[in-house]
């Protein structure tokens, strides 16, 4: 990765698909701090590349990072809402609990039809040991998906285990 990020004309990075290919590259590559670099020095980076910065926290088990990168979202889309639900299912603490109920509150209502972001809602709430909500969001599913069916059953052997 870093031979190939050396020879590319810096006129490449002016284009924010490319920024964002190169921060995801990065993370895969477990290079955070090359990809911290890239994304601060970017002037106004767009959700895309938040992103791929919350995502490449997760999958580099720095989930608060991940967090702290949502809490400086200024307008979160549904994809930022699923990261952070990810992230907080990975830490799965009594504070990420209290946090996600704020978020919770401040989640647009158009944001609900997102299935994806209701099973990691969910999947967070159970690994916070918050039952009750994980319930409540899931009832509140019309027609829930196999995958937040598979969310709320692993969820609740994991808690009767302990």
């Amino acid at each position: 990765m870093e031979n190939i990020s050396e020879n590319i004309p810096k006129s490449f990075y002016r284009n924010e698909r490319m920024l964002t290919s190169m921060i995801d590259a990065y993370m895969k590559c477990n290079h955070v701090q090359r990809a911290e670099s890239i994304f601060n020095e970017t002037k106004n980076p767009s959700n895309e590349m938040i992103n791929a910065m919350m995502k490449g926290y997760i999958v580099n088990h720095q989930a608060k990072k991940a967090i702290d990168f949502f809490k400086n979202a200024e307008n979160p889309d549904a994809i930022l809402y699923n990261l952070f639900f990810n992230a907080c299912a990975q830490i799965g603490s009594n504070e990420m609990l209290n946090l996600m109920e704020t978020i919770s509150e401040k989640i647009p209502k158009s944001f609900y039809q997102n299935e994806r972001m209701l099973t990691s809602m969910i999947d967070a709430f159970m690994k916070c040991h918050d039952v009750r909500r994980a319930e409540f969001v899931f009832k509140q599913t019309k027609i829930p998906s196999s995958e937040m069916i598979n969310v709320m059953m692993k969820g609740t052997i994991v808690i009767l285990r302990e």
